[in-house]
């Protein structure tokens, strides 16, 4: 498997109450292909987020900087695969580079041991996560916990995700444990997001008038950190 992937999509995002997600679900279900990791009710996504000593990815993004960027390791339900990923967005466009570390490895970068990156230098980007992490002083700062249901359309590389159960802590960062006790974010609200290259599909856009829905400018990991900031 590549161990460097980078895609460069656009990022729209809306806010939306629960029991309009799933008639949201059913228009998307009727003219996009499931995700293959779907299975029945979605699949589970937990990311450790980092951040620098004086937090400054965490002030970009509430101060409404246009150019901004977040690191986090990632890993899906009872996958054994975890990306340590580097987002960086200008306004509603991104570029998401993510590598692949192996599971001994992960727990190292979530104890806030970067230094087992200089195993992955022959990728440009382990190179440039080294640096971010040990010059600006990283560290975990929030563990965030979702369940997603994904649908694609192969026409500009079109996804949309409903995320739900949005949980957070800001204590424990133990990223494989299931039972740490965790703060519920959105409550009965879902997360709905829709990325793209080149322009959005004519079907989405009156899926988006059908339902009167406002673009948000929401971060999950800002969401995630009401205690210690």
């Amino acid at each position: 498997m590549d161990q460097n992937i980078k895609t460069y999509r656009k990022e729209i995002k809306y806010i939306i109450p629960y029991d309009k997600a799933l008639k949201i679900r059913e228009d998307i279900s009727a003219t996009c292909q499931e995700d293959s990791h779907n299975g029945d009710s979605g699949y589970r996504i937990r990311s450790l987020y980092f951040d620098s000593l004086y937090n400054h990815d965490y002030y970009t993004k509430v101060n409404g900087t246009q150019v901004r960027k977040k690191i986090r390791l990632r890993t899906y339900g009872d996958s054994q695969v975890y990306k340590l990923e580097l987002k960086q967005k200008s306004s509603d466009n991104q570029l998401k580079e993510s590598l692949i570390v192996s599971e001994e490895d992960a727990r190292l970068l979530a104890s806030g041991d970067y230094e087992v990156l200089q195993s992955y230098f022959d990728k440009d980007i382990a190179v440039r996560l080294y640096s971010l992490l040990t010059a600006g002083l990283y560290k975990p700062v929030v563990l965030i916990d979702y369940e997603r249901q994904a649908y694609i359309h192969d026409l500009y590389d079109t996804r949309i995700t409903i995320d739900s159960a949005v949980k957070a802590s800001e204590v424990d960062f133990d990223i494989e444990n299931q039972d740490i006790l965790m703060n519920p974010i959105l409550e009965d609200r879902c997360i709905l997001e829709i990325k793209y290259s080149g322009k959005l599909l004519g079907f989405i856009s009156d899926l988006l008038s059908k339902y009167n829905l406002n673009q948000e400018s929401y971060s999950k990991y800002v969401s995630g950190r009401m205690i210690y900031i």
